[in-house]
């Protein structure tokens, strides 16, 4: 069963942030536990890792711009660097051999939602 996407409420977590900063903390670790604990039991010791490495690399930052610098660096190093998610991903299959094909689907253009987090009407 795939969980359905519903667009990220930005500017409530924003304000909330700014207004209550202890409340924002708690509410960001009560979403993440959720979220893990809502993956396969398999995936979650992986996914807990990986957030304690966010969340080390988000507390030695200086401030807020550079821990948002560190962590998309530190995400594209897990997506694009060595022995990353592309690197496993292309390593699954060898374009070059025979039988193996693909066709390219069209997908319809998306309203993107607005900044309340609501979608387009």
């Amino acid at each position: 069963m795939h969980a359905q996407i519903r667009p990220f409420p930005f500017a409530l977590w924003s304000e909330l942030a700014h207004r209550d900063p202890e409340g924002f903390e708690s509410a960001r670790l009560t979403m993440i536990e959720g979220l893990v604990a809502s993956a396969a039991p398999e995936h979650q010791r992986r996914l807990k890792s990986l957030q304690w490495r966010l969340d080390q690399r988000r507390l030695r930052a200086a401030d807020p711009r550079r821990a948002c610098d560190a962590l998309a660096a530190h995400l594209w190093e897990r997506a694009l660097g060595q022995d990353g998610l592309m690197a496993r991903l292309t390593g699954l299959v060898d374009a070059n051999q025979p039988g193996i094909s693909a066709s390219v689907l069209p997908f319809p253009r998306v309203r993107v939602a607005s900044k309340s987090g609501q979608p387009p009407q």
